[in-house]
């Protein structure tokens, strides 16, 4: 049996931590407490718990991508999304508090966007009008949905999500200018 990497365990222990108390109230110094991990290492492997954070996310993910169906396009990549804040939500909850984390989680929206878009979005205005108005409805979506997650609903919102990106990427198809 693989032993756990010194990522690993700060990503855990971190995690751990986000479903107790809020991300302000952990410091680097409980991490390394609870862990019995370097000062030294950890920053080796982080540059700040923000990053530890956005890592801890980046790890979820993955692993959300391992034990769910996967399902092609924007609905089973929001479906994906929706069902890591159930399976996660205090964690995402208190994370939703970081704005460095919110500033990844758009980026994070957006470059998933661009891969879903059709080839011309993001080469031009319209693109990216295209790309920002679409990743503002996800963080809208998932800023209400992470205020109270509801497995139920996740279905509908992914695609309610899919619909008006699919509209909307139709209107920029058709004729950009008057979309």
């Amino acid at each position: 049996m693989k032993k756990p990497s010194c990522q690993e365990i700060l990503i855990c222990t971190m995690r751990e931590m986000l479903e107790k108390r809020s991300f302000e109230k952990i410091t680097v110094q409980d991490i390394l407490a609870e862990t019995d991990i370097s000062r030294t290492t950890f920053y080796k492997h982080f540059t700040c718990k923000e990053q530890l954070l956005i890592q801890t996310f980046e790890w979820l993910w993955a692993q959300a991508g391992t034990t769910r169906v996967q399902v092609p396009g924007l609905y089973g990549f929001e479906l994906r999304f929706l069902h890591l804040v159930c399976d996660n939500a205090s964690l995402m909850k208190r994370a939703w508090e970081v704005p460095d984390f919110v500033r990844y989680l758009e980026g994070f929206f957006r470059d998933a966007l661009l891969s879903f878009s059709p080839p011309r979005c993001g080469e031009d205005r319209r693109g990216t009008f295209l790309a920002a108005s679409m990743t503002a409805v996800l963080m809208d979506v998932c800023k209400r949905y992470i205020e109270a997650p509801r497995r139920a609903e996740a279905g509908r919102l992914a695609a309610d999500v899919q619909r008006l990106f699919t509209a909307m990427s139709a209107a920029f198809e058709e004729d950009g200018d008057a979309a």
